[in-house]
């Protein structure tokens, strides 16, 4: 069905660029796409960049691995800053880091004196939770870490980093959690009882605030690793004793029969019986 149109008119759209004056393939001269660039250049661009950072963290993981002889699992920078294509094609297992309201600094970065958080507790707010937020970035078929976790001072709920990361580990099934960081305040801060910038783990604080967060790491290890919350426990079949496990073929057995086994002597003395080897071991005769 036609619809009549009226008051049309044409005009000159935007300026788009394939490539700025003065830059060049053949000069090696090309910049990184802005806004006004065309989208196949910034497509082209972003491709060569991905395949670059890929090469790189393949080439280094090769000089690790074949030239050095290392053998633990090797993974790159936090998946967030590559992407899961590339820790997929190249890392052996996926990192991340996550932080619960991270301080701001509205003016200068990092300034000491002026900053802001928001303060509110992580239970309260399960929409942003920023440990199960991070759950998804999770590649299943490599273990996952976080190698950065912390609710900084001086937050009110900073005690709960610790159980927290406990408790969403074992639920999640991650690989592991390290908590940022256990020293910050200079040379002169290692026998400081107070709080020490943002992410100091090391002080005897306040009950207000972490109350020794370095006291809780061994009892969240614990809930961590056996807790029966986790898909671990949940999954786990316990072996029944003194029978041939089916699960761990066989681990557990039936204790063997004696063997080597000597006929009771007529005089109704204790019977020698032998040792692993076969070897019979001599009783002495009753008096």
């Amino acid at each position: 069905m036609a619809a009549p149109l009226a008051g049309l008119t044409l005009r000159r759209g935007g300026d788009w660029i394939v490539v700025p004056a003065g830059q060049s393939l053949e000069a090696r001269s090309i910049g990184i796409p802005v806004a006004g660039w065309s989208e196949a250049a910034r497509r082209d661009v972003g491709r060569f960049m991905a395949e670059t950072e890929e090469a790189f963290v393949r080439d280094m993981v090769g000089f690790l691995k074949k030239d050095l002889g290392v053998r633990v699992p090797i993974t790159a920078s936090q998946i967030t800053y590559h992407s899961p294509a590339i820790v997929a094609a190249t890392c052996d297992y996926t990192d991340i880091h996550a932080y619960w309201q991270h301080p701001r600094f509205p003016r200068r970065p990092w300034d000491p004196v002026d900053w802001e958080i928001r303060n509110t507790p992580m239970e309260r707010a399960p929409d942003s939770d920023a440990l199960l937020s991070r759950a998804p970035w999770r590649l299943l078929d490599r273990p996952f870490t976080i190698s950065e976790w912390n609710i900084p001072d001086p937050h009110d709920s900073a005690a709960s980093a610790v159980p927290f990361a406990a408790l969403v580990a074992a639920l999640q099934d991650w690989d592991g959690v390290f908590f940022f960081q256990y020293h910050s305040g200079g040379e002169g801060g290692w026998y400081s009882d107070r709080v020490q910038r943002y992410f100091s783990f090391k002080k005897v604080s306040p009950p207000s605030s972490r109350s020794s967060p370095p006291a809780r790491i061994s009892f969240a290890a614990a809930i961590s690793r056996r807790s029966p919350a986790s898909p671990r426990a949940r999954s786990r079949k316990w072996c029944r004793p003194r029978s041939v496990c089916r699960t761990c073929s066989g681990s557990i057995r039936k204790r063997p029969k004696r063997r080597n086994r000597l006929p009771r002597p007529a005089n109704g003395s204790p019977r020698p019986t032998s040792g692993r080897c076969g070897t019979p071991a001599t009783r002495p005769a009753p008096r």
